[in-house]
């Protein structure tokens, strides 16, 4: 390509010789056709290894010979973005966009779009929480090549490592990840399963490590899907073989976000029609001493590491040829060699190798039907257990009662595990420590240490009730903080547990311990709440509930009556509002008979949202003031603040600004009081809502700006992209357009951002309503009609009137006076239109409907009231 410097002969032209011109221009073309093969064969080479600036190089060069061709400036936008030039590639896509519109009179394709939209979103999300390791890595360098090409490959975009455990896949997978970190355009999310009990919890994990939260009643697994969609990342999915039957939610993730790739370990095939598998197996052992390359061998360096790290004059030499021996024991896998090789300051090579060489033929024997690498492993683990001290074992065994992570005061705790037995069990690799300071135990270790407890029937039983009672009791602290207005803190710090929580609850449950779940369920169900787990939710406290009412008594009828509560709660999440309020009512019975004062106001702030969801504002006022006056006679200030401004949205929904303002100012007051930020937010939002409803714009966007900034302090996206929407219409209000239209584009790519779908309909049709007031109908109405269709699909009727609305109002500057009226009809005679929409559409209905006849105006009503929303959505096709 070097050789090909433009055009063949370009300029060159002989007078009177057709034939040799007609030869001329098919030569020039051939020449052509064949650099650009080349090019994009070398641009796609060099892709394929990473290499970028290179091939940056060879499609700059194809974009000078085809700068018509769409997928050339894509890949140039690609390149760009991936090489640090994200405004660069941003200045592509609209070269590209310019071009095609010049050229070809067409607008770039949904993939180009696409792409352009995760380029701007990259800029302000990026995933990057691999967990940094104890150890150098070592070697695998066959290994890690082969997985970069599968993970370069277009056509691979789900791989599977399979292996046993211990074989090395999660260090193998980490390391793939890292290498290949800057091949994503929002990088790489690390999502450890291990511990997730359950294929129910999948979406919950994954959601967790993507630092998404759940917000609304749409499905998490939509929401989860919907954030997704336009990102470009690599989800390491650790640890997948318990949880097959969750397999297919890869598929969906795969189907709905084009972008995505799945770097999977399991013990087990996924057996899924996208998956491509690589089989891990142990690390390279030589086949015997005399090897002269034997520190090149992956299973020599990784033995001659862990044993210098604990030994630091430990000799190749004078343990040559047993150390060799030990990774030909264990077949080279990691775990058993990071074992064996933590003894050798006790402990020669020789003594090490005849201990797993014993073990291994008492196995051999016992455990026929085992393969032969798991028996050397548990060869090795046998071999270690023998030597730890009993004290030492008996730790060992204790600890792994606690699941997932832990802290060194659960293990003094619970398992009564000192420091000093932790860190010798660390220097024996049986436990390690994370960045954060939490301990771990490897899988299969955790497997072992749980058999060897199962043979103490009493120890074992007696822990897990002190591992119940401990977690119980950092719930309950939990709960505490959070009734003082700082829910977020709490349960950050509980969340952590959430593996050793469940595992405390499923417990307490089984053995009915009535004060422990008494204790853990509200706390418990704030973070079913917060990650969305409404589906789970519903069904743990149901499954409690029952379990606590075969019991009987006043104590567990109690508790009965605050499950019953929550189960209502999550029903109500799940839109089922008749089981809603039959639980809810029930379990308010109860707390009313025992005077559980927080209880009856936790219970009717619950029924006021369930009856303002029904449009029964009203009762939802009733409900909302014997709430808070409950909620102050027992001191909860961070819950008084919520129902505080639960009573100003409601006061406000209804048009009544003044007494929506007072309520909204005591929120205000009290979250400030507390120092509850969000909170504190929440309540300026609102305040700024309600001066936007009373046309005091100016007003409405100081109180907004007030919030956006406490939300950016507080890293809340979602809250983020809401104030941003909010004061863009302040200032659309105040024909601040420009401001306006960058608040709602900001707003809009925020929604992208997290996927939220409801959001995102609100921002376009904000963008709709600042082109009709610039009067680009043609750009508003395809806005409204992206946003009408979103909200439809995800049932937002309150959304979907109001930007019927809106629409009305740009058919009305067109002169489309008969078709404005007739879709007004709807907003104005449907029970879900708010009342400030309702003001809106009475305005410029009364305005039309004086230029036409009385009749004609009576007819287009029916008209357009015998409609239903779906109906409309499809005939806005025609306006647009």
């Amino acid at each position: 390509m070097d050789l090909y410097r433009g055009d063949f002969l370009a300029g060159f032209h002989v007078r009177g010789a057709p034939a040799f011109e007609e030869w001329l221009v098919i030569e020039r073309e051939r020449l052509q056709a064949q650099a650009r093969l080349a090019l994009y064969a070398l641009a796609a080479h060099h892709v394929s290894q990473g290499e970028y600036a290179s091939a940056l190089h060879y499609t700059a060069r194809l974009l000078a010979l085809d700068p018509w061709r769409e997928e050339v400036h894509r890949q140039m936008m690609w390149l760009l973005a991936h090489t640090g030039q994200p405004s660069a590639a941003l200045a592509q896509y609209e070269t590209c966009r310019r071009i095609l519109a010049e050229e070809l009179g067409v607008e770039p394709s949904a993939e180009t779009v696409a792409l352009y939209r995760r380029i701007r979103t990259a800029r302000s999300i990026h995933y990057d929480n691999l967990p940094p390791q104890p150890t150098p890595f070592v070697g695998r360098e066959q290994e890690l090549t082969e997985i970069q090409r599968l993970l370069a490959d277009p056509a691979c975009r789900l791989l599977t490592l399979v292996g046993p455990g211990g074989i090395g896949k999660t260090r193998l997978a980490l390391q793939a990840a890292a290498q290949n970190h800057d091949r994503f355009l929002h990088g790489v999310c690390y999502i450890p399963l291990t511990s997730v009990p359950s294929s129910t919890f999948l979406v919950s994990a994954i959601a967790e490590a993507l630092g998404l939260s759940f917000r609304g009643t749409e499905a998490p697994q939509a929401q989860l899907l919907n954030h997704l969609r336009e990102k470009e990342v690599l989800l390491l999915l650790d640890g997948f073989e318990h949880l097959l039957d969750g397999a297919p939610l890869l598929a969906e993730i795969l189907r709905a976000a084009p972008a995505v790739k799945l770097l999977v370990t399991s013990q087990a095939h996924l057996r899924l029609r996208w998956e491509c598998l690589f089989e891990v197996g142990g690390m390279q052992v030589p086949e015997g001493a005399d090897d002269p390359d034997l520190e090149h061998y992956d299973a020599v360096r990784l033995f001659l590491q862990i044993a210098r790290r604990i030994h630091p004059h430990f000799s190749l030499e004078d343990e040559r040829k047993a150390m060799v021996t030990i990774c030909r024991q264990v077949q080279g896998m990691p775990l058993g060699i990071e074992m064996a090789a933590a003894w050798v300051r006790e402990f020669s090579c020789a003594a090490i190798a005849r201990q797993i060489e014993q073990n291994l033929g008492a196995l051999s024997t016992t455990l026929q039907d085992v393969p032969p690498r798991h028996r050397s492993l548990r060869a090795t683990f046998d071999h270690a257990w023998a030597l730890l001290s009993e004290e030492e074992r008996r730790a060992f065994r204790r600890l792994s009662v606690l699941q997932g992570g832990f802290r060194r005061e659960a293990a003094e705790r619970v398992a009564e595990v000192p420091a000093r037995l932790l860190t010798a069990l660390e220097r024996r690799s049986l436990l390690w420590r994370d960045a954060s300071g939490r301990y771990r135990m490897h899988g299969v270790l955790r497997q072992f240490a749980e058999e060897k407890l199962r043979e103490v029937p009493d120890e074992r039983d007696r822990l897990r009730d002190r591992h119940c009672t401990y977690y119980a009791d950092r719930l309950y602290h939990a709960e505490a903080q959070a009734q003082m207005g700082r829910p977020e803190e709490a349960l950050a710090q509980v969340g952590q547990e959430m593996e050793n929580v469940q595992a405390g609850w499923a417990w307490a449950v089984e053995q009915g311990r009535v004060e422990e779940i008494g204790k853990a369920l509200s706390t418990l169900c704030r973070l079913y709440e917060a990650r969305g787990l409404f589906q789970e939710g519903e069904t743990t406290f149901r499954q409690a509930r029952e379990r606590l009412q075969t019991i009987g008594g006043p104590e567990a009828e109690g508790v009965v009556g605050r499950l019953l509560v929550r189960e209502g709660l999550f029903a109500r999440y799940l839109g089922h509002y008749e089981r809603a309020w039959d639980l809810i009512e029930a379990g308010l019975e109860i707390a009313r008979r025992y005077g559980d004062q927080a209880e009856i106001a936790f219970a009717t702030n619950n029924l006021g949202i369930l009856t303002g969801l029904q449009g029964n504002y009203r009762e939802a006022k009733r409900f909302f003031l014997e709430s808070l006056a409950h909620y102050r006679a027992v001191k909860a200030p961070g819950q008084e603040a919520v129902v505080l401004n639960n009573l100003s949205i409601i006061e406000r929904q209804v048009g009544a600004y003044e007494a929506a303002r007072r309520f909204g100012q005591e929120s205000l007051e009290v979250s400030r009081t507390i120092g509850a930020r969000r909170a504190e937010a929440r309540a300026l939002q609102n305040l700024g809502l309600i001066a936007h409803c009373q046309k005091d714009y100016e007003e409405a966007k100081r109180l907004h700006r007030e919030s956006l900034a406490i939300l950016r302090e507080e890293r809340d996206r979602w809250g983020e992209a809401l104030a941003l929407g909010n004061l863009g219409e302040a200032a659309r209000h105040l024909g601040e357009y420009a401001e306006a239209k960058r608040c709602h584009e900001e707003s809009l790519a925020l929604r992208r951002e997290i996927g939220d779908r409801w959001g995102i309909a609100i921002a376009l049709s904000s963008l709709g309503s600042v082109a009709a007031a610039l009067d680009r109908h043609h750009e508003a109405k395809r806005y409204f009609g992206q946003a009408l269709r979103i909200a439809l699909e995800v049932s937002s009727f309150p959304l979907a009137l109001d930007i019927l609305v809106e629409f009305s109002e740009v058919l009305k500057r067109e002169g489309k006076v008969e078709r404005a009226l007739e879709l007004l009809a709807l907003p104005l005679n449907h029970p879900a239109t708010e009342a400030w929409v309702r003001e809106k559409a009475d305005a410029l209905f009364r305005e039309l409907s004086s230029q036409l006849p009385p009749t004609t105006v009576a007819v287009l009503q029916e008209r357009g009231k015998a409609k239903t929303l779906e109906e409309i959505a499809k005939s806005l096709g025609r306006d647009r």
